[in-house]
C-alpha cells in the first residue's frame, strides 16, 4: 500500500473471488461479484464484464475513504491477466 493505492486480485472464473488484496485481509477468498458501492452500483459486476470484453479499462465509482472517513469519488484501473483481473484505484 501507498497513501491510498493497493492492488487486488480476483478470479474471474470463481465469481470474482478475491485472492488477492493489499489492505483487506478479510476480503480474501470472498466472492465480490455482488459489491455495490454507496449509490447501488454494481462495479465488480462492471470490471468483470468489461475485462471479458475489452481486458482492461476504467470504472468509477463511490466508495468509503479511510483517510477522510467520508464516502468520496474513486476511479479504478484493472487488467484481465489469463482468468484473473488485476486492479488499483485511486480516490480522485
Amino acid at each position: 500500500m501507498d497513501r491510498d493505492l493497493y492492488i487486488w486480485v480476483a478470479d474471474m472464473n470463481a465469481n470474482m473471488k478475491c485472492v488477492a488484496h493489499g489492505v483487506s485481509a478479510q476480503l480474501i477468498g470472498r466472492d465480490l461479484m455482488e459489491f455495490k458501492d454507496s449509490d447501488g452500483k454494481m462495479f465488480i459486476r462492471e470490471i468483470y464484464e468489461l475485462a471479458k470484453t475489452r481486458g482492461s479499462g476504467w470504472v468509477d465509482y463511490k466508495w468509503f475513504r479511510p483517510a477522510t472517513q467520508k464516502i468520496e469519488q474513486k476511479s479504478v484501473y484493472f487488467e484481465k491477466v489469463d482468468h484473473y483481473i488485476v486492479a488499483c484505484g485511486y480516490y480522485k
